[in-house]
């Protein structure tokens, strides 16, 4: 789970002002708890009440997010963030078409039979990952034997 770098509590004004206000006192006592991360600057992470309507403290915010962004930048941070997410979503996609794959003929039935064979408790679920590995690999091409690069 991430934990957030800010969080703003609306509807500081009017009536709901002093409920915003102690939801943000909540929120940056939560916060207080907390291990600090590396990635943050003092005083981050923090909370903030803002007015939409009266369109208080979204300057501020808005200034505390570059001041925010501006640090990880100079420390580094930032780019490494970006090259985590980078390799993050490569292992997705890789995951993704190996299942969008493994869904189709002709190794789809297999995977449903065997799916309810673990369901089952017939079989465990790393011998029914590799049987299902393992038929996928043998098709003609899938293995990059055949296929050109």
């Amino acid at each position: 789970m991430e934990m957030a770098d800010m969080i703003l509590v609306n509807k500081a004004d009017g009536d709901l002002k002093p409920a915003a206000i102690r939801t943000c006192a909540d929120y940056a006592g939560a916060l207080r708890l907390l291990r600090k991360r590396p990635q943050d600057p003092d005083g981050f992470p923090k909370a903030l009440t803002v007015s939409a309507v009266e369109e208080a403290g979204l300057e501020s915010a808005w200034a505390d997010i570059q001041t925010l962004i501006g640090w990880r930048r100079e420390q580094g941070h930032w780019d490494a963030r970006r090259a985590e997410q980078a390799v993050y979503w490569f292992q997705a996609e890789v995951r993704e078409g190996l299942l969008a794959r493994l869904r189709r003929e002709p190794v789809k039935g297999a995977m449903a039979a065997l799916a309810r064979q673990v369901e089952h408790g017939d079989i465990a679920v790393s011998a029914a990952a590799e049987q299902l590995l393992t038929r996928y690999l043998m098709l003609p091409g899938v293995d990059g034997a055949s296929a050109t690069a």
